[in-house]
């Protein structure tokens, strides 16, 4: 399975780098059936909201692209949100 991801308006850090890895880990083991996960996280500092970090994720299976993205106050919360929500999707397409 092959993992990208992309960070934009911020430095991608080790710490972050390796959470992403370790989800897309996660994901690969209970349905492997996941081809390529594209992952992008983006921190809008310039924006009034509150929940202003996102994380989105691309997850190409056999013949079909899934998509997502969260929102949230917190970068690795929305990692997590992302992850639960991408098993959510997973799973109905895995039966």
């Amino acid at each position: 399975m092959k993992t990208s991801i992309t960070a934009r308006h911020f430095e991608l850090t080790e710490a972050i780098k390796k959470h992403i890895e370790k989800k897309a880990n996660y994901l690969h083991s209970h349905y492997n059936f996941i081809i390529e996960i594209d992952f992008t996280l983006e921190v809008d500092s310039e924006s009034k909201a509150v929940e202003n970090q996102m994380a989105e994720a691309k997850v190409h299976i056999s013949g079909e692209t899934l998509h997502s993205k969260v929102f949230s106050k917190d970068l690795y919360q929305s990692i997590d949100e992302l992850t639960d929500k991408l098993a959510r999707l997973l799973s109905k397409h895995k039966k």
